[in-house]
């Protein structure tokens, strides 16, 4: 009797110890593929946006322009999804595929800036645009896993009119 309970009490240890590190590698895990999705997605973004000549469409969720690249003058549009949480990429017209640059976004923002550095929602104005996100990831139905990235970046191509 004495056995089982003792038994008992370091089977209940093993199962708790268990599952802390599944929790805890598990939120690791998240952090790195966070990690991963933001950088590559921000690069992506800072090259097409600092290479932005003519901006089509600015909103908070929506940013589309034409850029300069080495093979001529592109449409890129970038369009936040709030329905599945996610950014996406489309190269060239509205029947190109799209590709998914970030995931897992809980807030996200597009503002604009000009040159001296205010908010503006002229587009003949805007040379800065800034992208700001919350990524958030679930572990086991808790939320354990948050990144917070803002970053501005200038359309070195773009001639403004202020």
């Amino acid at each position: 009797m004495v056995g089982m309970t003792i038994g008992s009490f370091v089977l209940g240890g093993i199962t708790s110890t268990y599952t802390f590190l599944l929790k805890t590698t598990s939120g690791i895990g998240n952090y790195v593929d966070m990690n991963n999705y933001s950088r590559l997605g921000l690069e992506t973004f800072a090259r097409d946006a600092r290479m932005a000549s003519d901006i089509i469409v600015m909103s908070t969720d929506h940013f589309s322009f034409h850029a300069d690249t080495e093979s001529g003058n592109r449409h890129i549009t970038y369009h936040h999804h709030a329905n599945n949480g996610t950014l996406t990429r489309r190269v060239g017209p509205q029947s190109n595929p799209k590709q998914v640059v970030m995931r897992d976004i809980e807030t996200f923002s597009f503002k604009y800036y000009n040159l001296v550095g205010n908010l503006t929602t002229n587009v003949t104005e805007a040379k800065k645009v800034q992208i700001s996100l919350k990524m958030k990831r679930m572990v086991i139905a808790k939320s354990t896993s948050e990144e917070v990235i803002s970053a501005r970046f200038t359309m070195r191509n773009r001639l403004v009119s202020n």
